[in-house]
């Protein structure tokens, strides 16, 4: 075999050892990008049930008695104030 030939196949086995740690760094990449959006997904979900609750809680709060309670009026007087207010 030639110099030449010797050469060419220790080329080959170089690029198969190339080709396999490259496809090993590809594939980490890859999973990570999956976790980091799995990631974001889950938070903008919790973010999306916390607003969710907290715009739960604020309407929960007022309401017709509470207004009531506050105020000490009627609660038609009540309603017409959160009217009033919803509408400023």
């Amino acid at each position: 075999m030639t110099a030449y030939g010797r050469n060419r196949n220790q080329r080959r086995g170089i690029v198969a050892v190339q080709v396999g740690a490259m496809l090993t760094v590809l594939l980490g990449v890859a999973t990570l990008t999956i976790d980091v959006g799995q990631v974001y997904s889950a938070r903008a979900e919790l973010q999306n049930v916390a607003d969710s609750a907290a715009l739960a809680g604020a309407a929960a709060y007022v309401t017709v008695t509470m207004m009531t309670v506050r105020e000490g009026t009627s609660g038609s007087t009540a309603l017409g104030t959160v009217k009033t207010l919803a509408t400023a």
